[in-house]
């Protein structure tokens, strides 16, 4: 901006005077961040997802001063005040906050919240900044594993080849991805494959009943599968 000022006197022999000049402008502060809001999922009794980042800095040419809160049992904050100059550059510095989540106490279902972050403008007469930030997260059904048919029959005759191999499904009826393994407790029993892991997709296992070494008679045998989910915990199946 540029100014020029007069005065004037009334009374004889007092001249007007004049005075010009330039004076720049306040800048109000300029919160500047990123991303605008948060998204994260899991599955129940799941690990907690990983933790998210936002960067804040100021695109105004003055030191900003910032504040964050947010009021929430299942995510966190590392930090809840800083100050950043400007303007943003490579070589203006930035400050980070970092999320973390809780999701131990969560069950099923959809959570939202929200940070507050508040930017204070030191110019007297100019408002704060304050910005709301939305965190969602969706805690999914935990992994389930399911299987069919749950048990097999084989009929063979002594001296022939062996039976015609039996196909049991697998898949998952819950959400997130899991492994799986098997275990025979008969050595006349072979699985195709053994082990796998299953997200949405639905997994034939081929079981072949070996008879070439079996006397006539009844033969009983066990395969167990075992899930191991994000939870940690194994989920057995048995047929």
């Amino acid at each position: 901006y540029y100014y020029r000022l007069f005065t004037f006197d009334e009374r004889p022999n007092y001249p007007s005077t004049e005075v010009s000049g330039s004076m720049a402008p306040t800048n109000p502060i300029a919160l500047t961040y990123s991303p605008t809001s948060f998204s994260a999922s899991s599955s129940e009794k799941g690990f907690d997802p990983s933790p998210l980042t936002m960067e804040i800095w100021n695109a105004s040419d003055r030191v900003m001063a910032w504040t964050a809160s947010l009021n929430s049992t299942w995510v966190g904050i590392d930090s809840t005040s800083g100050s950043v100059t400007g303007p943003f550059s490579s070589t203006n510095d930035t400050d980070t906050i970092t999320l973390t989540f809780n999701i131990a106490i969560l069950k099923e279902g959809t959570y939202f919240t929200y940070i507050t972050l508040t930017a204070d403008d030191p110019e007297p007469g100019l408002p704060d900044t304050v910005k709301t930030i939305s965190v969602m997260l969706e805690i999914l059904p935990p992994p389930t594993l399911e299987r069919s048919p749950s048990s097999l029959s084989f009929d063979a005759i002594e001296t022939d080849p062996n039976p015609d191999a039996k196909i049991v499904q697998l898949w998952n009826g819950g959400s997130s991805t899991f492994s799986w393994t098997t275990a025979v407790n008969v050595n006349w029993l072979s699985l195709s494959p053994a082990t796998g892991s299953i997200a949405t997709q639905t997994t034939d296992m081929s079981v072949t009943a070996l008879t070439s070494d079996l006397s006539p008679g009844t033969y009983t045998g066990k395969i167990t599968i075992t899930a191991d989910s994000d939870s940690g915990k194994g989920v057995l199946r048995q047929i």
